[in-house]
């Protein structure tokens, strides 16, 4: 008889396998029976890849084939996990300039990619230095010293997306650019975060000139003016 196997690779969870596979201590395996001459087919196992799994990360699963008589042979294959936001933030800003005292609005949208229902979803604002939270959008809580803004969101549904906005001031310039993150929190998934900088400045403020300097000036301005008109006169 033949026997072809595969391991699940780590970090996965098995689902399902072709061609009457049965999952047996950490392995897929397929009873074939005799192989006449010339003999192929193939067979295929799913899993699905755990949520805390990190970009990168490499998954391995090596496949056995044994039968009687005849010395056993393996293969390897092997994925790259890439990761794809399921958990959808971004974040967008109503000016990407600023300066002291201007009002600022950001907007935050997420999206559920998933194929399930994400529970336990909480969205956090965090203003940097510099930034003072003046008003939130329905359900946003807004902490004692305007930095912090919270959401308790509900259940988001597969395919579902919102958005939320939050109003600020600029109260002081601490640097030439400020960046906000915000970051959204579930059960299910990893936390996702999203951040949008803004460039600030500080105004240009006119410097008064006292009215002595003024009579100096336009003192000089006429001797400047005579003395090329003595010149001109000279050269004449």
């Amino acid at each position: 008889g033949t026997l072809v196997r595969a391991a699940v690779p780590g970090a996965t969870t098995y689902t399902s396998a072709t061609g009457g596979g049965k999952l047996n201590s950490g392995w897929v395996e397929w009873q074939i029976g005799d192989l006449p001459p010339g003999a192929a087919g193939q067979a295929t196992f799913t899993v699905d890849i755990e949520a805390t799994v990190a970009s990168g990360t490499r998954l391995d699963s090596t496949a056995e084939i044994r039968a009687d008589l005849v010395a056993p042979d393996s293969d390897n294959a092997a994925v790259n996990v890439v990761d794809v936001p399921i958990l959808l933030l971004a974040k967008s800003v109503s000016s990407g300039r600023a300066t002291l005292g201007d009002t600022l609005t950001f907007t935050l949208y997420y999206r559920n990619g998933w194929e399930a229902a994400v529970t336990g979803v909480t969205l956090v604002d965090s203003l940097p230095d510099g930034l003072q939270a003046t008003a939130v959008s329905a359900g946003g809580v807004l902490s004692e010293d305007g930095s912090t803004v919270t959401w308790a969101l509900p259940d988001i549904e597969p395919g579902s997306d919102g958005a939320v906005t939050v109003d600020t001031k600029v109260t002081g310039i601490v640097a030439a650019s400020v960046t906000n993150v915000a970051t959204l929190i579930s059960t299910e998934l990893s936390d996702e975060q999203a951040s949008v900088t803004v460039n600030t400045s500080r105004p240009i403020v006119p410097v008064p000139i006292d009215a002595r300097w003024l009579l100096v000036l336009f003192g000089l301005m006429v001797a400047l003016v005579m003395r090329r008109r003595r010149l001109g006169s000279v050269a004449s």
